[in-house]
């Protein structure tokens, strides 16, 4: 492991079986080993029946649950009570959590206000209980209706100035709201978990200080995501050992030591190599979700110029070993889709890689169509750039069956080009349409952005992928679904399934290391990495 994580607490460990998913992790032999493999000293846990069924229940489980760990496992368990406000008007709840702060030194609480069928103001009573004992209140940002909750939570934080409130597993659609607090207050923190988007811990250590993130590794269908995220941002050595376990265990208000060294579990070559800071080398890696452009809609990304990002990516792609990355011009997505681009083509043409490394999805708008002939499409793919095409249904606001995209369809069909759709559930571009596309298209070439989204999405991918030759699954933004990627890929095979990580705006280091922290073969790596997407290119006329 890199010397600078060579420690790591991490916040968000749950375990136990609850009603509304599978578990991750049924029991703490299941968390202890997925520490192991990731080299994490110890977690703040809870139960998950302490959230989905009774908060004594469950935490009466934990505390019987670290008791019958050998001595030295104990402590590498840090326990997080659940709360409730319901808890004060039970027999026995409340005087069980005081009991455990008074004698036995319990810091840590979760509440989760969703699950409770609760507000957050409701649970003030229940921390003017704790008060005086400084607690560290955590709260997952998936169980907060954002303006109300994060409101009220404003006003806990302004009330209790002692109490060190976490947001837990917010991701870059809640990180307005998220930035938004920890400017309004310095007791409010955030774990890294879900920090997908560029530069979130740099841009956050920098408005805010050294103190104000802590770790936390998210859930199983991350694997390493958040860990890889750390090892390759743009901070010091100081700020990441802050943010590993310093800040963390100046909360706790004590040190987190092993009364054993943690044995790493091998995870596999690549990962291990990637996790040194040494990017890969010697494979052929494409990504084959990008962008470029000014970002919108919420994204804290500090460079907003064309140029710029183009001279980031290339220093990006040569530090990971990313040998091509094929993006999507913004300034057509979100602007005028012919000039936007031509201006990225352009910009891309006066840089020093334009002809090896960077390629390009024409932005097809139906919106547009009337502008979007075939031979405004002939001109643009007469030249070397553009190597297929990208349609946004879902946030354009149209259906993939809109009769104003069949001359992308018809194009894509007869110059066997890969078109990159952003499909989620529920919406107007989902991978069952799709699908359903590809099946009257067979020469186009279906990569379904997002792997359909959430775990009904990658349902309807996965089925799409295996009921047609020429639907590929693809990666970057998939982590919204806990369906394990090890069942997604044993289903379809390594040979349907693109890398690609959504950057100019995602992390590419956060989705690399997603994916390089899977139990694969070196050869199911090397298909996804590159070799898939090398003969989808090879297919073009």
């Amino acid at each position: 492991m890199n010397e600078v994580v060579r420690k790591l607490i991490n916040i968000n460990g749950m375990y136990g079986s609850g009603a509304f998913e599978k578990p991750d992790f049924p029991d703490l032999k299941a968390l202890l080993a997925h520490m192991d493999r990731f080299g994490i000293s110890a977690s703040v846990t809870c139960t998950v029946e302490g959230r989905d069924l009774n908060p004594l229940y469950g935490n009466r489980k934990l505390i019987n649950d670290c008791a019958a760990l050998p001595a030295d496992m104990q402590k590498r368990i840090i326990p997080s009570f659940v709360i409730a406000p319901a808890m004060l008007y039970r027999q026995g709840e409340t005087e069980h959590l005081l009991h455990h702060f008074e004698s036995h030194g319990l810091r840590c609480v979760s509440f989760f206000p969703a699950t409770s069928r609760c507000s957050v103001r409701e649970i003030e009573k229940v921390i003017s209980k704790i008060t005086r004992f400084d607690p560290i209140v955590l709260i997952d940002a998936w169980e907060m209706k954002e303006k109300i909750d994060y409101r009220d939570l404003s006003d806990l934080a302004q009330r209790f100035q002692t109490v060190s409130f976490v947001i837990k597993q917010a991701m870059w659609w809640q990180c307005s709201i998220l930035i938004d607090l920890m400017w309004r207050h310095k007791n409010i923190y955030a774990d890294i978990s879900w920090f997908h988007f560029r530069d979130a811990i740099k841009t956050i250590s920098n408005h805010f200080g050294d103190n104000r993130l802590v770790f936390g590794i998210g859930p199983l269908a991350h694997q390493g995501a958040a860990l890889a995220s750390l090892a390759y941002a743009n901070i010091s050595t100081v700020i990441r050992d802050c943010i590993a376990y310093g800040n963390l265990e100046k909360l706790l208000g004590f040190d987190v030591t092993e009364a054993r060294p943690v044995n790493k579990t091998p995870v596999n070559p690549l990962w291990n190599n990637f996790l040194e800071g040494n990017g890969l080398s010697d494979l052929d890696i494409i990504d084959a979700h990008g962008h470029i452009g000014p970002p919108a809609r919420g994204w804290y990304i500090p460079q907003i110029e064309i140029e710029e990002q183009i001279a980031i990516l290339d220093k990006e792609m040569t530090r990971m070993g990313i040998s091509q990355l094929i993006s999507s011009p913004e300034p057509a997505l979100f602007a005028h889709p012919v000039s936007g681009n031509l201006q990225v083509e352009e910009a891309v043409a006066q840089f020093k890689r334009a002809k090896s490394g960077f390629s390009g999805y024409f932005v097809y708008n139906p919106h547009y169509a009337d502008e979007l002939s075939q031979s405004v499409l002939d001109q643009f793919f007469s030249r070397s750039y553009f190597i297929g095409l990208k349609i946004l249904p879902e946030y354009w606001r149209i259906s993939l069956n809109d009769t104003r995209l069949l001359t992308a369809w018809d194009y894509a069909q007869e110059h066997h080009l890969p078109i990159l759709i952003h499909t989620w559930e529920n919406s107007s571009g989902t991978a069952a349409m799709a699908g359903e596309i590809a099946a009257r298209y067979p020469g186009a070439i279906i990569l379904l952005g997002h792997s359909g989204g959430g775990d009904a999405g990658r349902m309807e991918a996965e089925a799409a992928a295996i009921a047609h030759d020429n639907v590929y699954l693809e990666w970057c933004g998939s982590f919204t679904s806990r369906i394990d990627w090890h069942q997604t890929i044993a289903r379809v095979g390594a040979h349907k399934l693109v890398y690609g990580t959504d950057t100019f705006f995602h992390d590419i280091a956060w989705e690399l290391g997603r994916l390089l922290s899977l139990s694969l073969t070196q050869e199911q790596f090397k298909m996804i990495l590159g070799q898939n997407m090398r003969r989808i290119l090879a297919m073009r006329r």
